[in-house]
């Protein structure tokens, strides 16, 4: 009988869905009082801004992603500090999503999914769903022996190990000569008129909580995308190759769903990470940006949006002090956010300690000259949409 790579991986996701819906419902049942787990998905969305959606106990991808996601004031209750399920559960993630895309799968595909199921409900210590999922991965390894005679190698997150948490990219955007990087250029320090800034507050085991505005205003803290191995540098030469488009854009989605909205520019760069490249030349980096336009809505600043959020409606803004992402990464709707937010909470504020303050919520102490021209646009946005900052405080005292 001729091997199926997409009704295995299917098969995979199917048994997956039935061990893991046991597993998580009873993890969350302590503080859910009787409420399918599924409620701590739609109240995440709720609080986010994005359109309401009935999520199934039984859909795996809904199961991958309260896995993978921090879970409110929860954090992430089936992850310790390896953060192993997270890898996992976002290669799987992806994975999903290129079979819910009718992407093209291949034998080596249904291998690892299968390679990361079992490992998956290992880290759950569930005997008889692992036991299943090796006779599926068993299936598709004896395949690939027969197609090509040898045993074919995926590179392997190891589960025990203690996995990158890439925070964000570690990489590079080539530029034109004598570009200057928009959060490098020199500065003069700022001194906030609020007391106190922004704090990230940490717990017990390393993960953060809440940042806790000047203002006194509590949001849920920016969480950067963790990044997760999906192919090999060569394989972005194949562009636009149907395989590998379908599976960058599978990234892309993966991408914005978390960090979303996000630049264009850092979507590229964590999708080029994760098929192992820290350097993005301009070239490949604008083969990557056509194909991400592809699969995400991005609007006129470049910043890609995930699905169920309305950019005109969005009102949320998550404090950050990750250096990696930078002030001029961030949405001039999120900044635009922030800053009425702050207005209201603080209207005897004048608009030049509103963009201090602004700037320290997302981490920046120091003024550029992007960072003024970002909040410039953020004015901008609240000007079209009657929020002006112009009468705020006892005086305007211009920023700039």
């Amino acid at each position: 009988m001729t091997f199926d790579a997409r009704q295995s991986i299917d098969q995979g996701f199917q048994l997956l869905a039935l061990r893991l819906e046991p597993i998580i419902a009873d993890r969350l049942a302590s503080v859910l009082g009787g409420l399918p787990w599924t409620t701590v998905l739609s109240e995440l969305d709720r609080a986010a801004g994005r359109r309401a959606y009935e999520y199934a106990t039984g859909d795996p991808q809904a199961q991958l992603k309260v896995l993978t996601q921090r879970l409110g004031a929860l954090g992430f209750p089936f992850d310790d500090h390896t953060r192993a399920t997270s890898i996992l559960g976002g290669e799987l993630r992806i994975m999903r999503n290129r079979l819910a895309h009718n992407g093209q799968l291949d034998v080596l595909d249904a291998w690892r999914a299968h390679d990361f199921i079992v490992r998956l409900l290992e880290r759950f210590d569930d005997e008889l769903g692992v036991v299943e999922a090796v006779s599926l991965r068993d299936a598709a390894f004896a395949t690939l022996v027969e197609q090509h005679g040898i045993a074919v190698h995926a590179r392997p997150v190891e589960p025990d190990g203690v996995p990158t948490r890439v925070s964000g990219p570690d990489f590079t955007i080539a530029r034109r000569t004598g570009e200057p990087d928009p959060d490098e250029e020199p500065a003069f320090s700022l001194r906030s008129p609020l007391a106190p800034g922004p704090t990230l507050d940490f717990t017990g085991d390393g993960t953060s909580t809440p940042v806790h505005g000047a203002a006194g205003r509590s949001e849920a803290a920016f969480e950067p995308w963790t990044v997760v191995p999906i192919g090999e540098p060569a394989e972005l030469d194949e562009l636009p190759k149907k395989a590998v488009k379908e599976k960058v854009r599978a990234v892309a989605r993966e991408v914005v769903e978390f960090e979303g909205p996000v630049h264009l520019d850092r979507v590229a760069a964590l999708v080029a990470a994760s098929f192992g490249l820290k350097r993005l030349h301009a070239g490949r980096a604008k083969k990557l940006s056509y194909q991400i336009r592809q699969a995400v809505l991005v609007d006129g600043d470049r910043f890609a949006w995930p699905d169920g959020v309305d950019r005109e409606s969005w009102r949320d803004y998550r404090p950050s002090q990750d250096p990696s992402r930078r002030f001029t990464d961030i949405s001039p709707v999120e900044i635009a956010n922030a800053m009425r937010s702050l207005q209201q909470e603080s209207p005897e504020l004048t608009i030049a300690e509103i963009e201090v303050a602004v700037l320290e919520l997302f981490g920046r102490k120091r003024r550029t000259s992007a960072h003024v021209a970002h909040l410039a646009k953020a004015r901008s946005l609240l000007k079209e949409s009657d929020d002006d900052l112009s009468t705020t405080g006892q005086g305007t005292g211009d920023a700039s």
